[in-house]
């Protein structure tokens, strides 16, 4: 007699589904898995990142042919520091906005003098251990990556939390140094940003117990460039490499000395170092004549010298020059700087997060050139508070209110807590 095939195929679908439900068991267990589930988040970036490497680069506006400062005189002079003019680079100050912030215990907290002024010397190795890793979502490496800086002190806050008050607007493409500090001090914590920094002075502060936040480059020159944070934890002098917690890529990665530093100068070698309030007289001891503005930008000057020196065609020697003209309260030499980094050539992405060439373009009067810069800039990234500030600030120098103050506006939509941006519309307005 034959058997019926019912009971087999009964057996066959019963297995089946009792796989598909493992299977998607495990697919839900792994989306809560928070390192899972935060890589996942991430994947948004990685597909503009490649959107915008096949994308065809901005043509910037071309020099002027014959700089009024040869290159010479660049090269040799050493300013004594003044004061920055009363129109200095913008730092974002930070307001109240709805929605951005409120009242934090500890916010506000005054700086105090600490007794630990003991400072430990570079020592030969140093990990530091004891972050919250984040990965980052998009445009979100600026909160992402001040959030594991304030894990090292057990602060809670994830980059969600920082987003809101650095970053409002998601589209925003900068989170500047200035900002990361002035959010540390509304949690009641304190953070110094500086401009000029080596290789030492990153190793001392590790090797007294400070996690470094540093500014670099994270896409090759040939990809247009594309600024990133990073977060260093230590380094091993024999190995010649850092470990950081980085937002793209992972905890705990290893960044070769040489090649690390290549990618840290495009930013003139940013470094911000946040702490808690008693730890002040340290983080002064290592930084030494750093400490004082004017000094640190002498030294900055002194370096990018030195390699435009060394190579002539290097443009971000050049721009780095510039930017410490710029610091230093000498905008017709940082004028001459500037000029001579876009002959020879910056990546297109550069002028994203770096604004002393359109605040030396205003102060010296190129208001046309730094319209034209700054809305071939703005047609890259879709939009950028500090540009439509300063392109604001030239239309009004060129008496024209209304565009101006449209560009004002735009600025306050990508960032209501821009409070210069605020001033200048009000001003207009008065004025008008």
């Amino acid at each position: 007699m034959r058997r019926s095939g019912c009971s087999c195929s009964l057996r066959g679908f019963a297995l089946f589904s009792l796989t598909l439900m493992i299977m998607g068991l495990a697919f839900y267990t792994a989306l809560n898995m928070e390192p899972v589930r935060r890589r996942l988040e991430a994947v948004p970036y990685y597909a503009r990142t490649y959107v915008n490497k096949v994308r065809p680069k901005p043509a910037l506006p071309t020099p002027p042919a014959v700089s009024a400062v040869d290159a010479q005189t660049l090269l040799q002079t050493r300013p004594e520091a003044t004061p920055q003019p009363e129109t200095q680079a913008p730092q974002t100050e930070l307001v109240e906005a709805s929605g951005s912030k409120g009242e934090r215990p500890g916010a506000g907290a005054q700086l105090i003098e600490s007794n630990i002024t003991q400072v430990q010397p570079i020592a030969a190795q140093v990990k530091l251990t004891g972050f919250g890793h984040e990965w980052q979502t998009w445009n979100n490496c600026g909160p992402a990556t001040v959030s594991m800086n304030l894990s090292y002190y057990g602060q809670g806050d994830t980059q969600v939390e920082a987003a809101r008050f650095l970053k409002p607007n998601q589209d925003d493409k900068n989170v500047n140094p200035d900002e990361l500090v002035a959010y540390a001090r509304w949690l009641g914590f304190e953070g110094v940003a500086g401009q000029g920094g080596n290789l030492d002075l990153l190793k001392h502060f590790l090797s007294n117990d400070l996690p470094v936040l540093v500014e670099a480059w994270a896409e090759p020159e040939d990809n247009g460039g594309m600024g990133h944070y990073l977060l260093l934890t230590g380094y091993d002098e024999t190995a010649n490499q850092f470990w950081a917690q980085d937002s793209l890529h992972g905890a705990g990665v290893t960044l070769p000395i040489a090649e690390f530093d290549g990618f840290w100068r495009v930013f003139n070698r940013t470094y911000v170092i946040i702490f808690p309030p008693d730890r002040a007289g340290l983080v002064y001891a290592i930084l030494g004549p750093r400490g004082d503005q004017s000094r640190m930008y002498e030294g900055a000057l002194l370096t990018a010298q030195a390699e435009a020196n060394a190579n002539p065609d290097d443009p971000l020697a050049w721009f780095n020059i510039g930017t410490s003209y710029a610091r230093l309260g000498e905008p017709n030499l940082a004028a001459g700087a500037f000029d001579e980094a876009r002959r020879l050539g910056l990546p297109y992405r550069m002028l994203w997060y770096q604004f002393d060439m359109f605040e030396t373009y205003l102060i010296v009067g190129r208001y046309q050139e730094l319209i034209d810069l700054a809305t071939a800039t703005l047609k890259a990234t879709g939009g950028l508070e500090e540009l439509y500030y300063y392109r604001g600030l030239a239309y009004q120098a060129l008496n024209q209110p209304q565009a101006a103050a449209q560009d004002f506006q735009a600025a306050l939509a990508y960032n209501p807590s821009f409070e210069q941006a605020a001033r200048a519309l009000e001003d207009l307005e008065v004025r008008n």
